[in-house]
């Protein structure tokens, strides 16, 4: 069993939403045996640096995932990549999550180019600014479908992808093949 600390300003519901994550990517074929049995010898201290903002919500799930994922596999993120999920342990969809229109917001203000939102939050691209719609691209992708980069189909804007799991989401965030490993056990 891994051994983690987690600080910040946090509420309960997001320390909740850490243990999820690192659970889930830890009881999931998301790594090789190797890596499993790598990840039970290492500490974890995950930090989330908190500003004047408290985190208290469970919408960084999949992120944590990613950010896991990462650390434990020493592959990177795509520097320009963000996304917004709540992931369970008993669910393969990636749930919906509140305010995901000022997240999107935020995000192109922050210099992402390509960021994810739950398949259940399109609808807030109808509710973004009318001189900042023109600037975002949306991509859909169904359950049964492997998310690719649309990136350079957009050169400008920012790319929005509505995603069904997350596995769709470590295929943007890795630039990997569907034939990949990073699958979640269902």
């Amino acid at each position: 069993h891994f051994k983690m600390k987690i600080t910040g300003n946090l509420a309960k519901v997001m320390e909740e939403s850490v243990e999820v994550a690192m659970s889930r990517v830890m009881h999931s074929n998301i790594l090789t045996d190797d890596e499993r049995k790598g990840m039970e010898k290492k500490f974890f201290h995950i930090h989330f640096d908190s500003g004047a903002i408290p985190k208290d919500g469970p919408s960084a799930g999949v992120m944590i995932a990613t950010a896991i994922t990462s650390a434990v596999k020493k592959k990177s993120v795509k520097t320009h990549f963000g996304g917004t999920g709540e992931i369970s342990l008993c669910r393969k969809a990636i749930l919906p999550i509140g305010g995901a229109r000022e997240k999107i917001l935020a995000a192109e203000r922050e210099g992402l180019r390509e960021v994810f939102i739950p398949k259940a939050n399109e609808r807030a691209i109808d509710d973004l600014p009318p001189e900042f719609r023109k600037r975002v691209h949306l991509v859909t992708f169904k359950s049964d479908e492997h998310a690719t980069s649309k990136l350079a189909e957009f050169p400008e804007g920012i790319v929005v992808y509505s995603l069904e799991t997350p596995e769709q989401a470590f295929e943007l965030a890795f630039e990997i093949g569907p034939s990949s490993e990073l699958v979640f056990a269902e």
